[in-house]
């Protein structure tokens, strides 16, 4: 089994196939304060949410390999210790209608929008943080 533990309390789940995205997210929120741990699809994103203690908020990708954003979200409604989990979802697509999630963000990202739906979700709780030494799930 493979644990991150966050240095400042709780993270925030980030999950994208785009490393180029994964990497911005994870540096902007990095600067802002939060704790980031980083995920490729929603297979990695759900092991971590199994093995370690619930993050403040997950954002996640629609579309990606392994696991897809719905798929992810699915299984996240499944699990009674992950369900009340806020959720953010990252989407290219048009036409956002019918997607499970406390707040859409459309592709391509708007910094002042996801720092606002960030900041208003994961309650505001800045904290000290650093990418260098997060575990890629």
């Amino acid at each position: 089994m493979v644990t991150a533990k966050a240095k400042y309390g709780s993270p925030i789940l980030i999950v994208d196939d785009d490393e180029t995205i994964l990497e911005a997210l994870a540096d902007l929120l990095s600067v802002r304060g939060y704790d980031v741990v980083p995920a490729n699809n929603g297979a990695g994103a759900l092991d971590y949410l199994r093995n370690n203690p619930p993050p403040r908020l997950v954002i996640h990708d629609l579309v990606m390999p392994v696991m897809d954003g719905w798929r992810l979200r699915k299984e996240m409604k499944k699990d009674s210790a992950l369900t009340h989990l806020p959720v953010v979802v990252m989407s290219a697509l048009a036409d956002p209608d019918g997607i499970d999630a406390d707040a859409v963000l459309l592709k391509p990202i708007d910094i002042t929008q996801l720092f606002d739906t960030v900041d208003k979700l994961a309650g505001n709780l800045h904290t000290d943080s650093s990418l260098s030494d997060k575990k890629r799930y």
